[in-house]
């Protein structure tokens, strides 16, 4: 998944290691809903209740178990149940979800590396959100912008939209605080590997910050990060005083 904190090299590295679950894991997760992986057995039985279900709601619950359940071992029978997901939103008019729908999509081309469709779906969801007052979308939106933009090797584009993720966070909007860690996260690689050094110095304190506030639990990795990025600027006091925090 894509909870990787270490971030010191480029975040093609994340990509290339088909990590890049982020939006899905928040798809399944955010608003307390939680699925565990299922035997096959048990995808048999999903399948009968869906065959089954009566309702649009119930048939969208339905897909996303489903979908949950084959993510990340099988991509294109999770594209399927997306799919599926997305005409049912589009028959209850859900303009929001869809454009979710497709950004969940744009997330599983890139792990398929299809980046045409990957591009495809990132502009639908666009297009859909546009007018959204649903800021944990648009922050989803964010993020697949600057992932794709970091794969793309656009650093300057990818941090605008990381930035406009921390933005949110700061005016108090109601968005999913994995999204700002990300953030954080790429704000720090982009301005290391582009050796503007006094951006990572503020970008890594920030998100240490940020951590210690929000997920003190791994504070730890947050520190391991600030003592990497000492090492690489050849400060190594400072380093050290990092890494005894750990």
């Amino acid at each position: 998944m894509i909870f990787l904190f270490l971030w010191i090299n480029d975040l093609t590295i994340l990509l290339k290691n088909k990590t890049t679950s982020f939006i899905i894991i928040c798809f399944l997760f955010y608003g307390n809903t939680v699925f565990r992986a299922q035997e096959s057995v048990e995808i048999l039985e999903l399948k009968k209740k869906l065959s089954l279900a009566k309702t649009d709601d119930e048939k969208i619950a339905g897909n996303k178990k489903l979908f949950s359940t084959y993510y990340p071992k099988n991509v294109d029978s999770s594209i399927v149940y997306v799919k599926n997901m997305m005409s049912l939103f589009e028959k209850k008019k859900d303009v929001n979800k869809q454009g979710e729908m497709h950004l969940v999509l744009a997330e599983l081309y890139l792990v398929k590396a299809d980046f045409n469709l990957l591009d495809f779906h990132l502009k639908k969801g666009e297009q859909f959100l546009e007018n959204s007052s649903d800021y944990n979308s648009k922050a989803m939106l964010n993020h697949m912008f600057a992932l794709s933009n970091v794969y793309k090797k656009n650093n300057d584009e990818a941090s605008k939209y990381f930035q406009k993720n921390i933005k949110y966070y700061r005016e108090g909007k109601d968005i999913s605080k994995h999204f700002v860690m990300f953030a954080y996260q790429g704000l720090f690689s982009n301005s290391y590997t582009q050796s503007k050094f006094s951006d990572t110095y503020e970008a890594a304190n920030t998100y240490v910050n940020f951590v210690k506030k929000n997920y003190p639990d791994k504070l730890n990795q947050a520190y391991l990060v600030l003592g990497s990025f000492y090492i690489g600027t050849k400060n190594h006091d400072k380093a050290i005083d990092s890494f005894k925090k750990v």
